[in-house]
């Protein structure tokens, strides 16, 4: 089962694979998430638009529309990890990581979470901060409509004053970054942050955001009926574009043209269950400059903090995505019961009380970046991690995956067995070596498919040892070379030169 097992081998990281959207897509079963609603189908008018340039929110407008690729973002979240905040691929484990929201989106990552009392008397906000009052249509509890957003601030009146330029850029701002999972509505509790534009950089507005992202993806792994996906799919899109380039749309087409043709989503399904380690870029921003020195707080192991979410960043199991060389990684935190926790019937929870003890780990940030040594070479299948990884993983998520690529690499296994050295290897051994391999791939087919395949063998042969004779030329080059001389040597992780801090409640 080795070759086309769907995996893990061993069970201690993916415990929530039972409720994985990937078993039951194992199973026969099939889901496409959704997109429901695209902000921005036109970019406001030009004195709102100085006004959101003049705050920390000024490069999301540099963004503009984006179609959302429905199927690209269906095949990612069938290779989401809800226990690790990490996708699985052949590659190794990779992430959105808070160094892509800065690269992205250009929000600000350093500073106070985006916390408070998810309360008010909401009719009154929205009067003071938007100008406008929705109707009991557009609200629900306290979520607000994302197209009565767009239609009330899509056009500036006439002679507009500052006041009501700046209630149009309130209205345009939330809607684009943190939709809620149904992905056509945005909660009201972000807009007492937005009453003075002007302190809007004192907010860490980019790891809020991606706590969003990352509940939302969460969500729609585990729930197999769930075909709506919140947070920023702009993000999570653009992500794949840069780090997995033959995803991303051709040159010259529209943002809906890829170099997947038909956008089927298990024809992208495939191409991940099958990516090489070069068709997979870690580090993608190396060369670009503009964006001016990235804070550390990328690498931290912190929690990730909007109102009643609370998600980690894990970036310590994505350390080839800074340039560094990839360990075993630790344990990953336990977060089932913030997991749990949502905005449904908590509308007077005073969250920074709630999540004080997360927020204190924030605050002190700077104690948990994760370093490294650099790296300066690929991680291979025989490498320490990957040999850890590989155990751990799911390999495919649908049997046409697990054909495709487990027939590709047993036949490699079979081609690798079969070449010829220097030396005159024991051939009946080597036989016995390919027979029980074979044997082993059609009792894992006739596990797969009962129906279409049968594990029935003859016994094999028992292996007859015995010497041959070597030409004079070979003698001394066959006893002085070993089987492990074919592959280089695994290397093996040492401790980071700066000995990393210590979570406090026994993370």
């Amino acid at each position: 089962m080795e070759h086309i097992g769907s995996g893990p081998i061993n069970p201690s990281l993916l415990t929530l694979q039972k409720n994985h959207v990937s078993t039951n897509i194992w199973n026969g079963g099939e889901v496409t998430f959704r997109a429901m609603y695209n902000f921005w189908q036109n970019l406001p008018s030009a004195p709102v638009l100085e006004v959101i340039r003049n705050t920390t929110f000024g490069h999301i407008i540099d963004i503009g529309t984006i179609e959302i690729n429905n199927h690209l973002i269906t095949a990612l979240v069938e290779k989401w990890r809800p226990e690790t905040h990490t996708f699985h691929l052949p590659v190794g484990e990779c992430t959105v990581t808070l160094e892509d929201v800065t690269y992205q989106l250009g929000l600000p990552i350093n500073g106070a979470p985006v916390t408070g009392i998810a309360s008010g008397n909401w009719e009154m906000i929205c009067h003071n901060l938007l100008g406008a009052i929705p109707t009991d249509k557009q609200i629900m509890g306290q979520r607000i409509q994302m197209s009565w957003l767009d239609s009330t601030f899509a056009v500036l009146p006439p002679h507009a004053d500052d006041v009501v330029i700046e209630q149009h850029a309130r209205g345009m701002i939330g809607g684009f970054l943190m939709p809620d999972t149904s992905g056509s509505r945005v909660h009201l509790m972000y807009l007492p942050l937005l009453e003075d534009l002007s302190q809007t950089f004192q907010y860490s507005w980019g790891s809020a955001v991606l706590a969003c992202l990352y509940r939302g993806i969460c969500r729609a792994a585990l729930i197999s009926h769930q075909i709506e996906i919140g947070g920023c799919l702009h993000l999570l899109q653009s992500w794949a574009y840069d780090r997995i380039p033959m995803l991303a749309p051709r040159v010259g087409a529209t943002s809906n043209h890829t170099n997947i043709h038909g956008h089927a989503t298990n024809i992208i399904r495939s191409m991940l269950d099958r990516l090489r380690i070069d068709q997979f870029v870690w580090t993608p921003y190396r060369n670009i400059t503009y964006v001016g020195p990235i804070h550390d707080l990328v690498r931290a192991r912190v929690p990730l903090i909007c109102f009643a979410l609370v998600e980690w960043h894990d970036a310590d199991r994505v350390m080839r995505q800074f340039g560094l060389q990839q360990p075993i990684p630790e344990d990953q935190i336990n977060l089932e019961k913030q997991h749990k926790m949502n905005l449904r019937w908590k509308n007077d929870y005073n969250w920074p009380q709630k999540h004080d003890q997360w927020i204190q780990v924030w605050n002190n940030r700077e104690n948990y970046v994760v370093n490294g040594f650099p790296d300066n070479q690929l991680l291979y299948r025989y490498s320490q991690y990957m040999q850890w990884y590989l155990q751990r993983t799911r390999k495919y998520i649908s049997p046409d995956g697990a054909y495709s690529a487990g027939s590709y690499n047993f036949i490699k296994m079979i081609r690798d067995r079969c070449a010829p050295t220097n030396v005159f290897p024991n051939p009946l051994q080597s036989l016995n070596d390919v027979y029980h391999n074979c044997n082993e791939m059609m009792q894992a087919f006739a596990q797969l498919i009962p129906t279409a395949f049968s594990s029935t063998t003859s016994q094999a042969p028992p292996p007859q040892q015995f010497q041959m004779s070597f030409a004079p030329d070979y003698q001394q080059h066959y006893e002085s070379q070993t089987h492990t001389d074919t592959f280089p040597q695994a290397y093996t992780q040492t401790l980071a030169p700066q000995q990393q801090q210590q979570h406090p409640f026994g993370f």
